[in-house]
């Protein structure tokens, strides 16, 4: 069996990262859409009205991070992989 040098544990690692980061990511945004508000939720306080406060723009903004996160991952990935490959043509 051959043993994988640290290159490719770095890249198999760098990876399993980015799939993390964006099922973090997938998971927060269906978790803020189920705490979203309803129709119901809006008070009326003589002219003005209002929604209380709950977790779901929070959910949105950590899935939001964890996508940006994923994707800043994701292309360096390929970017690294796309320069091994010109280097090694040459």
């Amino acid at each position: 069996m051959e043993i994988l040098n640290e290159s490719k544990l770095r890249l198999i690692f760098s990876i399993i990262i980015c799939l993390s980061f964006g099922l973090i990511s997938f998971l927060s945004c269906i978790i803020a859409e189920t705490k979203r508000h309803k129709k119901k939720d809006l008070k009326m306080d003589g002219k003005l009205c209002y929604l209380p406060a709950n977790h779901a723009f929070g959910f949105g903004i950590a899935a939001l991070i964890c996508l940006f996160i994923a994707q800043i991952i994701g292309s360096s990935i390929v970017f690294r992989n796309s320069l091994l490959r010109r280097e090694e043509k040459r």
